[in-house]
């Protein structure tokens, strides 16, 4: 059951679940890294075929915010352009795990860039990276840490 939280945990915020499956579950490292990588791939994976679709759904119906034809200047629509300009889509790939939370990592990607099986990729190429690094930090400093949690 505890492997199954992490897992779901995981799949949505992705860099709060490590604290949590290392202090208060006890696991050990190759358990955290291959629940945590399989949960962020898992839900990276579903957010953005389900963010896909939703957009494109929302597309058709002419209701949604990613218009392409009219521009429409809101504070939420210049932070996007500001993200998607200054990051690109290796930054946005790169920070989603563990500065944004998988689903709006996977509905911004979703809504800009239309190759899904190239968002996947590299989704799935960061997760395992980020969960690697992660479980090398927490389990190196686990002591030391282990004082604030």
């Amino acid at each position: 059951m505890e492997y199954l939280l992490i897992f779901l945990l995981s799949s949505v915020k992705f860099a709060m679940t490590f604290p949590i499956a290392v202090f208060a579950k006890g696991l050990t490292a190759p358990v955290v890294y291959l629940i945590t990588t399989l949960g962020g791939i898992s839900g990276a994976t579903f957010f953005v075929y389900a963010w896909g679709e939703v957009v494109k759904f929302l597309r058709k119906r002419n209701i949604i915010f990613f218009r392409r034809n009219k521009p429409v200047f809101t504070k939420r629509s210049r932070r996007l352009a500001y993200v998607k300009s200054n990051y690109g889509f290796w930054g946005l790939v790169i920070l989603t795990p563990v500065l944004f939370s998988i689903p709006l990592g996977a509905l911004i990607l979703a809504a800009y860039y239309p190759n899904k099986r190239r968002i996947i990729k590299c989704l799935t190429l960061t997760i395992a990276i980020w969960s690697f690094i992660m479980v090398i930090v927490l389990f190196t400093f686990r002591d030391w840490l282990s004082q604030f949690f």
